[in-house]
């Protein structure tokens, strides 16, 4: 073997070696991040199909390829799972009227309890010129 087709080898070697490495990794990671957000994520414990929990590429595929009809997909996510239903890695859809004031808190009602502690020391202490808070 020459010189050159040594350098050649080697090169091309290189290369092959890398390239398995990367696709090694990006399956590794797709896996890992599917195993994180079907066990260990935070919105792991809502139902929902296993594929839109896994990707976003479930919500695209009904919106580009099917015409916007994903909206459609989530009221028969309803039907099956319920009034919490998991629609992608990262949202949650609710289709509860009552649940519906408690997310959404109205104007009269504080979160939490905690808010006077957060107000100290920026003047919002209830006793400013416009009365109590």
């Amino acid at each position: 073997m020459t010189l050159e087709g040594t350098v050649n080898f080697l090169l091309w070697s290189a290369i092959v070696k890398l390239l398995v490495i990367s696709i090694a990794s990006i399956v590794v990671y797709a896996a890992a991040l599917s195993l994180y957000r079907l066990v260990f994520s935070p919105l792991a414990i809502y139902p929902g199909p296993r594929i839109a929990a896994v990707t976003g590429w479930y919500e695209f595929y009904h919106d580009v390829f099917h015409s916007g009809t994903y909206i459609f997909r989530v009221e028969e996510m309803h039907q099956r799972y319920g009034p919490l239903v998991r629609v992608n890695p990262h949202e949650l859809s609710i289709n509860d009227p009552d649940f519906y004031n408690e997310l959404y808190v109205g104007g009269n009602k504080r979160r939490t309890d905690s808010y006077s502690h957060f107000a100290q020391g920026l003047g919002f202490e209830g006793n400013g010129p416009w009365g109590k808070f």
